[in-house]
C-alpha cells in the first residue's frame, strides 16, 4: 500500500475510499484499529501476535498472555477478540462499511481500554479507568537517557516528566480536565530549553510540537493559528491518530514576549486571552488532509517557556540602578504578572512553576565530556574517522574555552560556536594534505587565535 497504515485507516473512515477494498487491504485497516485500542503501533502488535494470520486465529490461551500483557481483565480482551473477528467477517462478506463521519467532521472513535465490569449482557462496554502498560511513562529510564542531554536541569526535569505522568494517569481515568496540570519554565537564555525539549521528544512516545509563540495572533489578524500551528502539527506526528494526538504535549516557547498591558494586543496579551480555552480545554475544528477533525485540547500537556529576560532584571536591579544577583528572591507568578506583563488568568493555568539555572563552568565542563552532546568529541570522532588525524587538546584549551562561553552566557551553543571556529583552519589543512598529518594539537592560543595549531 503506498500511504501509510494510519492515512489509509482515516481515508477509509472519511469516506475517501468509494472502491471495494481488498482482503488484505481490510486486514491492514482492522489491525490498525485493533493496535489503536492498546495505542500502541500497528507492526509492534503484529509482532505480538505473529503476523495477520496469528492476530485473526487468537485462541483461549493467547487471549489470556494479551490480557496480562496489556493488562486487560480477560473478558475485555474477549470482547475485542470477537469485535476483531466479527469485523473481517462482516467486511470481508460484503457488507457496508460504518462510517464515523457526522456534519462533514471526522470523528474517529474513542480506543481506550475498556472496563470489565462495565459491561452489560448486550455487550455495551464504557471506557476503562485503568490506564494501560502502554500508556506509562517510564520515569527512571527517560529521566537517565535525559541526563545524558540536559546538564545542570535536574530538578526542572523531574517536574516536567511527573506532570506528564500524572496527566496520562488524570486522562486514563477522567474526561475532566481538572487535574490535568501545566508547567511554565523560565529560563534564562543558554540555559539548556531547547536541548530539553528535543531530548524529551527523542525518549518518549508522546507527540511534540515546540512553537515559537511570537508567530501567533489573534483569529482575524495576519499570523500563525491555533490549529494550524499546534494542533494540525501534532496529528502530523501522531500519523494521523486523533487519540494519540490529543494526549500530546505543547511547547509554547517565548511566551515571555507575549507580555503587553494592552488587552487588543493581537500578538500579545489579546494573543495570551485567546490561550484560556485551549488550556482549559475546548474543541477546535481541525483541517488535516483534506478533512475537517474535531480536536480536544482537554488532554494536552501545554509546556510553556521563555527567559523573561527584562522580568529577571528589573526583579534583580539595585537601588543604584545596577544589576545584582539576589539569590534570596524567588521567582513568582505576582512578579510575572506585575513586571512581565503576563495576565493572571494566564499564570492560574500552571499550578508548576519552574526556573532553570544559568550554567556554571563545572556544566560546562559537563558538557564537553558527555558524548551525546559533546561538540569536542564530534570533532574528535570526525578527524579520527575521515582524515585519521588524532585531535590532542591542551588542559588550557578546554580552560579557554569554558572561559569564554561563561562570558557569552549561551551555554552549550557557546562552546561549540567557539570549538568550530579555533579549528575551522586547521580542519582545511587537514582536509586539503590528505595522509600527510597524523596529529592535531590545539592549546589556548588556538582559541585566541584560530591560526596558531601545531599538526604533525
Amino acid at each position: 500500500m503506498e500511504k501509510s497504515n494510519y492515512q489509509f485507516w482515516l481515508d477509509y473512515h472519511s469516506g475517501l475510499i468509494k472502491r471495494k477494498l481488498s482482503e488484505d487491504e481490510y486486514k491492514e485497516i482492522v489491525a490498525n484499529e485493533f493496535a489503536m485500542h492498546f495505542l500502541i503501533p500497528t507492526k509492534q502488535l503484529l509482532k505480538l501476535c505473529g503476523g495477520y494470520k496469528g492476530l485473526y486465529s487468537i485462541d483461549g490461551a493467547r487471549e489470556k498472555e494479551l490480557a496480562s500483557l496489556f493488562e486487560v481483565p480477560l473478558e475485555v480482551m474477549k470482547i475485542k477478540i470477537n469485535y476483531l473477528k466479527e469485523s473481517k467477517s462482516k467486511v470481508i462478506k460484503g457488507a457496508k462499511k460504518e462510517s464515523y463521519q457526522s456534519n462533514g467532521i471526522l470523528e474517529v472513535p474513542n480506543f481506550n481500554i475498556l472496563k470489565a465490569n462495565n459491561v452489560g449482557s448486550n455487550n455495551k462496554i464504557a471506557k476503562s479507568n485503568k490506564p494501560t502498560e502502554t500508556s506509562k511513562l517510564d520515569i527512571a529510564n527517560v529521566y537517565n537517557s535525559m541526563l545524558e542531554e540536559v546538564v545542570g536541569q535536574d530538578e526542572i526535569i523531574q517536574t516536567i516528566l511527573m506532570t506528564i505522568d500524572e496527566n496520562i494517569y488524570a486522562n486514563a481515568y477522567s474526561n475532566s480536565s481538572e487535574n490535568r496540570k501545566h508547567v511554565l519554565i523560565v529560563g534564562p537564555t543558554g540555559s539548556g530549553k531547547t536541548r530539553m525539549m528535543k531530548a524529551l521528544q527523542s525518549h518518549i512516545n508522546y507527540p511534540i510540537v515546540r512553537i515559537d509563540t511570537t508567530q501567533i495572533t489573534m483569529h482575524g489578524y495576519h499570523g500563525g493559528k491555533i490549529e494550524q500551528n499546534i494542533l494540525e502539527p501534532l496529528l502530523v506526528k501522531a500519523g494521523g491518530n486523533l487519540e494519540l494526538a490529543q494526549n500530546g504535549i505543547v511547547n509554547l516557547d517565548e511566551i515571555d514576549k507575549k507580555g503587553s498591558e494592552n488587552n487588543s494586543d493581537v500578538a500579545g496579551r489579546g494573543m495570551l486571552n485567546e490561550f484560556l480555552p485551549f488550556l482549559d480545554g475546548t474543541i477546535y475544528d481541525v483541517e488535516y488532509n483534506y478533512n475537517h477533525i474535531k480536536f480536544d485540547t482537554s488532554k494536552l500537556t501545554v509546556l510553556a517557556s521563555g527567559a523573561f529576560t527584562d522580568t529577571l532584571y528589573s526583579i534583580d536591579r539595585n537601588p543604584t540602578g545596577f544589576i545584582s544577583i539576589n539569590k534570596n528572591e524567588e521567582l513568582s507568578k505576582e512578579i510575572l504578572n506585575k513586571k512581565g506583563n503576563i495576565p493572571m488568568e494566564f499564570l492560574r493555568r500552571f499550578p508548576n512553576l519552574v526556573q532553570m539555572r544559568q550554567l556554571i563552568d563545572n556544566d560546562l565542563k559537563e558538557i564537553l565530556i558527555k558524548p551525546k552532546i559533546s561538540p569536542i568529541i564530534f570533532e574528535y570522532n570526525y578527524l579520527q574517522e575521515r582524515h585519521n588525524v588524532l585531535l590532542k587538546c591542551e588542559e588550557d584549551y578546554f580552560d579557554e574555552l569554558i572561559k569564554r562561553a561563561l562570558a557569552l552566557k549561551t551555554g552549550g551553543s557557546a562552546l561549540k560556536d567557539i570549538i568550530v571556529q579555533s579549528l575551522r583552519f586547521a580542519k582545511w589543512e587537514i582536509a586539503k594534505s590528505e595522509n600527510k598529518y597524523k596529529e592535531l594539537i590545539v592549546s589556548k592560543e588556538t582559541v585566541e587565535n584560530p591560526k596558531k595549531y601545531t599538526l604533525k
